[in-house]
């Protein structure tokens, strides 16, 4: 008895797909049409296909989807980044900062995450001035100097923050000169 239902079952589901896959079988149902005024429009019904026969394909495993940005500047930032083995937390986003043209963004390694932000400038002078000028204010708010390389690249403390401030005649693949801020997060 078993086997005669799930014989019937199976039948009706193949003749499901059949019907489904011949296709609908439409009728004209514009009660307008010359050439049968008389009668009433008939609707027909056809089975739909089994879910069974729809298969997704499987996508192969991607990270949150985002815009691509259209700064090249975002672009050269964050290539540079990932070249380097880090992981973009958060896309750069453009911004100003004193004033002047900046990108900001988080990114993470092995060691922790790190709050970004790349002030572009005009020259590598003016970037370098910038990075001294950096260095006082945040002198000013605490911060010691633990580590100064004499090549306008510092790393500063204050408790258990830590912040690098450096002057670059390209900042970060941006093709411009500039000062990167590097905050852990």
């Amino acid at each position: 008895m078993k086997n005669a239902i799930k014989l019937a079952v199976l039948s009706v589901i193949i003749l499901m797909l059949a019907v489904g896959a011949t296709g609908c079988i439409s009728s004209n149902n514009n009660p307008n049409n010359p050439t049968n005024p008389t009668t009433a429009p008939v609707a027909t019904a056809t089975a739909a296909p089994s879910q069974a026969t729809v298969k997704p394909t499987a996508a192969a495993p991607t990270k949150t989807p985002t815009a691509t940005p259209t700064d090249s500047n975002i672009v050269g930032i964050e290539q540079n980044f990932v070249s380097k083995g880090y992981t973009i937390v958060t896309h750069f986003t453009k911004t100003t900062f004193d004033g002047k043209v900046a990108y900001k963004g988080v990114v993470k390694d092995s060691d922790g995450s790190y709050r970004i932000t790349a002030i572009l400038t005009s020259t590598q002078a003016e970037a370098t001035s910038y990075a001294d000028s950096l260095v006082a204010q945040y002198k000013a708010n605490g911060f010691t100097v633990d580590s100064d390389n004499g090549n306008y690249q510092y790393i500063l403390s204050r408790g258990h923050t830590t912040a690098g401030i450096a002057a670059y005649s390209v900042v970060y693949g941006t093709g411009s000169p500039g000062v990167a801020i590097l905050e852990e997060a």
